[in-house]
């Protein structure tokens, strides 16, 4: 699947198989068995799981404790809103993590168990 702009999800889990893949954006070269974020594009996650590694080249937002069940890496970046958890269970990879306000934003290691 290929899509452009802003990719919101809003509960529930979007999962990739194996021999799938995702991207946002139109970029190309999206890995098999991921979510790929072109540059210039961004994925809002709120409450939700992505079941899959991700592959950040543009921009995550997490406005809601939500879960990354595999890797997140690239030269992107991921920002957490006041307030919101990310769990990440796989590699941690990324070129910028911004925790905005005041209010307890977290970034979590390990088995993912929030959203």
């Amino acid at each position: 699947m290929q899509a452009t702009g802003t990719l919101e999800l809003r509960g529930g889990t979007l999962a990739v198989g194996a021999a799938g893949a995702v991207q946002i954006g139109t970029a190309g070269g999206a890995e098999t068995g991921s979510l790929t974020i072109d540059a210039g594009h961004t994925v809002v996650a709120t409450n939700s799981t992505i079941g899959a590694s991700v592959i950040d080249q543009g921009n995550l937002v997490v406005e809601v404790d939500s879960a990354v069940n595999g890797s997140l890496t690239g030269s992107g970046s991921a920002t957490i809103d006041p307030g919101a958890v990310l769990d990440v269970s796989g590699k941690l990879g990324l070129a910028g993590i911004s925790f905005l306000g005041v209010g307890g934003a977290a970034l979590e290691l390990g088995t993912p168990d929030r959203a």
